[in-house]
């Protein structure tokens, strides 16, 4: 009963909608569950983070699941998600003032803004003069909130891996060249995977540039 009301709550914040009791959810709230079990998992045997650092991951882990739902099935990432991750890098900027947090400098954190307000102009270019959209605001917000919390390599990198993924599965194996497509879930899957193998995915991603 206390669970039902929980996600009930939730779900009224960010998907606007109420939820089917918990044991009706189905396959994506169970595999939701298991993502978020293992992120935890990953963040203890991969990573050596303080105690914030893991409470503060796993809240960003948990921000970018709902953003992988919610935008692989209303084509949109809800703001109040994206507002969630902004807010987190703030507070994660101010404790990695004197040091770094995540692993990651406060320099890089300001040059990956300056990088996201540069992929806004060139969105709003393309948009109100070639009235042709590059990408959606939703995603682009989304860049902002991981600039604040990633930095550069992680931004770069997961924008990388997510076009990646998504040309093999949307053009290649989906053949959805027509079709609207979902870019937030390609977008946390590219951050999560830059963030946790960073250094593995450098030498693919300079492979790549050089060929």
């Amino acid at each position: 009963m206390i669970i039902n009301h929980i996600t009930n709550f939730l779900s009224s914040l960010f998907l606007e909608k109420k939820v089917l009791p918990f044991n009706c959810l189905g396959k994506r709230y169970i595999i939701t569950l298991l993502i978020f079990i293992i992120s935890g998992l990953l963040n203890h045997y991969l990573l050596i983070l303080s105690v914030i650092e893991s409470v503060i991951l796993l809240l960003i882990e948990g921000c970018f699941i709902i953003v992988f739902l919610v935008d692989n099935k209303e084509f949109i990432i809800p703001d109040t998600i994206n507002l969630s991750l902004f807010i987190l890098g703030v507070l994660i900027f101010i404790l990695a003032i004197d040091n770094s947090f995540l692993g990651i400098t406060n320099i890089t954190r300001i040059v990956s803004l300056l990088i996201s307000f540069f992929i806004l102009l060139i969105t709003l270019i393309f948009d109100k003069v070639f009235k042709k959209e590059i990408l959606g605001y939703g995603d682009i917000k989304l860049f902002f909130g991981v600039s604040l919390i990633f930095g550069t390599k992680i931004l770069l990198m997961g924008i990388f891996v997510a076009s990646f993924i998504a040309c093999i599965i949307e053009v290649i194996i989906r053949k959805s060249k027509k079709n609207p497509i979902a870019f937030g879930p390609y977008l946390v899957i590219g951050f999560i995977l830059s963030y946790y193998f960073t250094e593995f995915l450098s030498q693919i991603q300079t492979i790549f540039i050089f060929i």
